[in-house]
């Protein structure tokens, strides 16, 4: 995981470097393991916006939820990659406006863990609440409010 957040700084710095785009005019957008990447992004530069489709929390979180048996492991037990991948912390001091989007009925991340890390998460922050929708599903894709709750949020930016 550590290389996908050096592949994503990569790409940002291949945005402002070589594009000429200015921080002001990127949007982040991580979907699943990706939001741990486009969280940890936002929290180190300030970019117009990030968008956060069916966000992890954490990687250790999302583990424990997901294998009970990890929830015994020791801090010690997990690497330091899981422990830096934490969108409740990265998202706690970012200022960079902030999209959520969760599925109620998520089988992976748990919506309590997206409540959480709503809750979490500094000002200005969205969320949008699908309900009934699955980790990615097509519920959420063809939920009507999701596309014009994208929209809205870039056009707030």
């Amino acid at each position: 995981m550590q290389g996908s957040c050096e592949d994503g700084t990569g790409a940002l710095k291949y945005l402002t470097d070589v594009k000429k785009l200015t921080l002001d005019k990127i949007v982040l957008a991580g979907e699943s393991l990706g939001t741990l990447v486009a969280g940890r992004l936002a929290s180190n530069y300030k970019c117009a916006g990030v968008i956060l489709l069916c966000p992890l929390s954490s990687v250790r979180r999302t583990a424990c939820d997901t294998f009970d048996f990890l929830n015994y492991y020791p801090d010690f037990a997990f690497s330091d990659a899981c422990k830096n991948l934490d969108n409740l912390t990265a998202l706690k001091h970012s200022s960079v406006p902030k999209l959520l989007i969760s599925g109620t009925a998520d089988r992976l991340v748990k919506i309590k863990r997206s409540d959480e890390l709503f809750a979490t998460a500094a000002m200005p922050k969205t969320y949008i609440r699908i309900d009934g929708a699955d980790h990615e599903d097509k519920v959420m894709m063809e939920f009507p409010g999701l596309r014009s709750g994208v929209k809205k949020f870039i056009a707030s930016l």
